[in-house]
Order: structure tokens, then C-alpha cells, then sequence
């Protein structure tokens, strides 16, 4: 879903490795201290993601999201839930 998100906010595609970064980051944003800098490390991009990570019919088969194209931050931190 990270990936996803990553792509309809910020144009990128990630690949599902490096969509853990930023999932990481999001899942700690509570313990880290106001203007904390944080670097986060790409393995890779996600250009041969485009029929799993980007298939809305991959993504619900494999993690039960009923529409993950019309995911937001909010929609998807339940969905990780």
C-alpha cells in the first residue's frame, strides 16, 4: 500500500522492498522526536512491480484490500492494520 500511495503522491514507483522504507518510517513517525531527520536507503525502483505491486487485482487478491486504488494514508494504515 506504501507503494501505492508513494506513486499517486510523489509520482515514484517504488518496488515492494524498498515500499518497506517509507512504511517503516510511517510505522515509527510516533517515536521519532519533532525535526528528527531521517534517511531512509532505496534497494531499488519499482519499474518491474507494474503487474504485482500495481495490479489493483494482484493487491487484492494477495492482501484482501476491496479497492486499493482508492487508498489514502488514512485507508491505507487500516489496511495494514
Amino acid at each position: 500500500m506504501m507503494c501505492r500511495h508513494t506513486a499517486r503522491a510523489c509520482g515514484l514507483l517504488l518496488g515492494g522492498s524498498t515500499g518497506t522504507v517509507p512504511a517503516a518510517v510511517r510505522a515509527l513517525r510516533g517515536a521519532l522526536a519533532p525535526g528528527a531527520t531521517v534517511l531512509a536507503l532505496s534497494p531499488g525502483p519499482g519499474d518491474r512491480c507494474r503487474n504485482t505491486v500495481y495490479d489493483d487485482d494482484w493487491v487484492c487478491e494477495r492482501f484482501g484490500v476491496r479497492d486499493p486504488a482508492g487508498l489514502d494514508a488514512t485507508g491505507m494504515a487500516k489496511a495494514q492494520a
